[in-house]
C-alpha cells in the first residue's frame, strides 16, 4: 500500500534501473517484473495511481481503463468508488490485447452492465495516418488540453527533482504547440480548487478502506444488548445500551496486529473521518466536492480534447 512501494510484506522493492530508488506502488511487484522483462504484462487494481505510478517510475506503460469496462468480480476492494482493474505492460499493443480479453459485461459486477466487448488490438497501429479517413475534416488535428493550475503546483518552492519534471513537461507542451497535427489549449480549472484533490482522495479511500475491511473479520455483527440478548433475537429499543463481546475484541486485535504500519495509519484516518459528526462534516462534504469535480471535468472535456498532465511528481 502506498505510492512508493516500500510497505511490502517482504520489504521495499527497488527501481528497475537504480537500486537506490523506489519502484513506486502500490502494484510495485508487477511493474518490476514487467520492467525487467520477466513477464509481458501484469494486472492490478488502480485506485489513485497504483498501476500508473510504478509504470512511470520504471519506464513502462500503465493503463487504467474507464470505470465499468473491466469486471471487479473476485477483487478484494480497497476503495469501491475508485478501484479499477488496470494493466501494466511493455507496449501499448500488449495492453490492447489484454484489455480485449478482460473487458466486457459481467453479470456478477453490475458496474459493467453497459460495457461492450471489443477487440481493442484490431485498431490501426498507425492511427495518425488514418485519421483523415475517420473524419470529415481534411486536416484533422489532435486536440490537447492542459490545466493552468498544473503548471504552478504544489504552490511552494520546487525540489530539484520537481524542477526537472516541470522543465520536461514544459518542453513537451512546447513541442505540442508547434506540431502541425496538434492543437493545445490551456484553461483554468477554477472551482473546486485542484489543491484539494489529495485531501479529498485520502478522505474517501480511508473511509472506504474501513468499510470494506470490516467485512473481512469473519464475525457476524457483534453488537449485543447488555442484557446479553443478540440483536438478531428481536427488535432493538433505541434506548438500549450496546456492548461489544469480548471474543470480537480479541479477534479484531489479532487481525489488526498482522497489518502493516501504512494500513494501520489509513485505518485510523478512516475511523476519524467517520466518527460521530465527522461523517457529515468531513466525509459527506468530500463526496459533494467529488460531484463538483466530475461536473467541471465534464464541462472541460466536452470538446473531446485529451487532458494532458504530469504522471507523477
Amino acid at each position: 500500500m502506498g505510492s512508493a512501494g516500500i510497505f511490502s510484506n517482504r520489504g521495499p522493492l527497488c527501481n528497475v534501473f537504480n537500486e537506490k530508488r523506489v519502484c513506486g506502488g502500490s502494484s510495485s511487484g508487477g511493474s518490476y517484473l514487467v520492467g525487467k522483462g520477466l513477464v509481458d504484462f501484469a494486472i492490478g487494481t488502480d485506485t489513485g495511481g497504483s498501476i500508473r505510478v510504478p509504470a512511470s517510475y520504471n519506464s513502462i506503460y500503465g493503463f487504467k481503463p474507464s470505470f465499468g469496462i473491466v469486471s471487479r468480480e473476485g477483487i478484494i476492494p480497497f476503495c469501491i468508488l475508485l478501484d479499477t482493474p488496470s494493466i501494466s505492460a511493455g507496449s501499448i499493443e500488449t495492453i490492447s490485447r489484454v484489455l480485449s480479453v478482460i473487458s466486457g459485461p459481467d453479470v456478477k459486477d453490475l458496474s459493467t452492465v453497459k460495457a461492450i466487448k471489443k477487440s481493442y488490438h484490431n485498431f490501426s497501429s498507425n492511427p495518425l495516418k488514418n485519421l483523415s479517413s475517420c473524419s470529415r475534416e481534411k486536416n484533422p488535428k489532435i486536440k490537447f488540453l492542459v490545466l493552468k493550475e498544473l503548471l504552478n503546483l504544489p504552490g511552494r518552492p520546487l525540489t530539484y527533482q520537481e524542477s526537472i519534471l516541470r522543465e520536461n513537461f514544459m518542453h513537451l507542451l512546447a513541442r505540442l504547440r508547434v506540431a502541425s497535427r496538434c492543437t493545445l489549449r490551456s484553461i483554468e480549472f477554477e472551482y473546486p480548487p485542484i489543491s484539494l484533490c489529495e485531501a479529498i482522495y485520502k478522505i474517501i479511500v480511508c473511509c472506504d478502506l474501513v468499510t470494506q475491511l470490516l467485512s473481512l473479520n469473519g464475525i457476524v455483527t457483534p453488537w449485543k444488548e447488555k442484557s446479553g440478548r443478540d440483536l438478531s433475537e428481536g427488535s432493538l429499543d433505541r434506548f438500549s445500551t450496546l456492548e461489544i463481546p469480548k471474543e470480537y475484541i480479541e479477534k479484531a486485535r489479532e487481525i489488526r496486529s498482522q497489518m502493516g504500519e501504512e494500513v494501520k495509519i489509513r485505518h485510523l484516518l478512516g475511523y476519524f473521518f467517520l466518527y460521530g459528526d465527522h461523517y457529515e462534516k468531513i466525509y459527506l462534504q468530500a463526496r459533494k466536492v467529488i460531484t463538483l469535480y466530475n461536473q467541471r471535468l465534464s464541462e472541460l472535456l466536452e470538446h473531446n480534447e485529451v487532458l494532458i498532465s504530469p504522471t507523477t511528481a
